[in-house]
């Protein structure tokens, strides 16, 4: 492969990389901020009918 091939076939890797790290990031403090939040030692209810 030529040097220009390269260097545009390296250039869309580290792109693709890079877009999906962050997407990645992104999505990661958009399901913490949307998750509820759990109580630290809540018992678990259970039901006494069989």
């Amino acid at each position: 492969m030529c040097p220009v091939c390269v260097a545009t076939t390296a250039w869309l890797v580290a792109g693709t990389t890079s877009a999906g790290g962050v997407t990645g990031f992104i999505a990661t403090k958009i399901y913490k901020k949307t998750r509820p939040a759990k109580a630290a030692h809540a018992p678990l209810e259970r039901s006494k009918e069989k």
